[in-house]
């Protein structure tokens, strides 16, 4: 469970990350390298209504083939994602 701004430490294949954040306050998880972490499985879930930025070093966030960003935004109460670790940074599937 993550209810502040945190860098994540990854220590498994598979990472559930569970943001209980108050309303209105909004933070960032940053996520490590991906080409450190290839094969890993982060999921990200959004219990409260206030907003979670997930975010990577140096644009390793890639929300398709093309487009790597540094960081993007949860803020719909249930959204979920997962990101894939590569040698490349993370995929958002």
């Amino acid at each position: 469970t993550v209810s502040t701004t945190s860098s994540i430490t990854i220590t498994n294949l598979v990472t559930y990350l569970r943001c209980t954040n108050a309303d209105a306050s909004s933070i960032t998880i940053t996520l490590p390298a991906g080409s450190s972490y290839a094969g890993h499985t982060v999921h990200v879930k959004m219990i409260n209504s206030a907003t979670v930025n997930i975010a990577a070093p140096t644009a390793q966030i890639y929300v398709d083939s093309a487009t790597a960003v540094s960081s993007f935004a949860i803020d719909v109460v249930g959204q979920s994602y997962t990101l894939i670790g590569h040698a490349s940074g993370w995929d958002v599937i």
